[in-house]
């Protein structure tokens, strides 16, 4: 007897899938099969816009959470949301615009998503000329993408997802990551750049910063023309850590596993003014350091 409810339960669940599936693809494509209050049911995204006026924002701070969200440059500063049954908050108070996505009604998104505008996604453009004291993301599982920007202070906190930051300028760049993979390219910082990485693998290419606090555990690093001016340190553990091309005052570098150009050396490695030096610490792992 109990064989037969399951199997007239899952029946009823196939079926029900799959009348949603007609009506989600009768719909436009603008809809998600998503699990709510114990069934399954059709998720529709709801699309907005909102325009500010650029001279009246100079902090910018947004919870993504799942959905995706991009940062790029744009005519006007401008605010667009594709997000399921819902609309973000937008607030502007004391020249500080903020952007949260409520947390999702439904239990949990199934992954049946009609046509290409399924995905959850913030989009923020950003006029070229416009300047930022404060920047501040946070976000669980979804791609951030920030691009095109100039900020004096950014924060970032991700959980899950990815993370990718490209043509970034400011002074200060701090980061706190877990389980996901994230890239750094062409970021300038006159200040300090403070990076706290979990279980994740991350590529940094052509960033430059006075100095540099690093801690990553789990996951490969690259780092492929960086720029140190002060005293820096890299802290390693479980994963590869490579060197490629990159520019300090001096090197102290200790690793279980260290080749230079290819060529094991002992360790403690050290070149240059240690003054100023760049500390590495490689722990369960491997330090390449390259000169091409």
């Amino acid at each position: 007897m109990k064989n037969k409810r399951t199997i007239v339960a899952a029946l009823i669940m196939i079926v029900s899938g799959a009348i949603l599936l007609g009506i989600g693809l009768a719909a436009g494509g603008k809809t998600s099969l998503v699990w709510k209050e114990g069934r399954p049911q059709i998720s529709r995204l709801i699309s907005t816009q909102q325009t500010f006026v650029s001279d009246k924002v100079k902090n910018l701070i947004v919870n993504s959470k799942d959905a995706d969200l991009e940062i790029i440059a744009g005519s006007s500063l401008k605010v667009e949301s594709h997000l399921l049954d819902q609309k973000p908050e937008l607030r502007l108070q004391d020249q500080t615009l903020n952007i949260e996505a409520r947390k999702s009604a439904f239990d949990f998104n199934l992954g049946l998503n009609f046509g290409k505008m399924g995905q959850e996604k913030i989009i923020v453009t950003v006029p070229e000329d416009m300047d930022f004291q404060k920047i501040i993301i946070d976000g669980t599982s979804g791609q951030k993408t920030l691009r095109d920007l100039k900020v004096e202070s950014l924060k970032i906190n991700l959980r899950d997802g990815g993370l990718a930051l490209e043509k970034v300028k400011g002074n200060q760049l701090t980061m706190n990551i877990s389980d996901a993979a994230w890239q750094l390219r062409d970021v300038t910082l006159s200040g300090h750049l403070k990076v706290t990485s979990n279980d994740g693998a991350s590529v940094l290419k052509r960033v430059t910063a006075q100095s540099m606090d690093f801690a990553s555990n789990d996951g490969a690093t690259i780092f492929e023309n960086l720029r140190l001016k002060e005293r820096s340190k890299i802290v390693k553990k479980d994963g590869q850590l490579k060197m490629i091309n990159s520019q300090w005052p001096g090197l102290n570098a200790e690793a279980e596993e260290l080749y230079v150009n290819h060529v094991k050396k002992e360790f403690p490695y050290q070149t240059g003014n240690q003054e100023k030096a760049l500390t590495v610490e490689v722990t369960d792992g491997s330090f390449y350091l390259i000169n091409e």
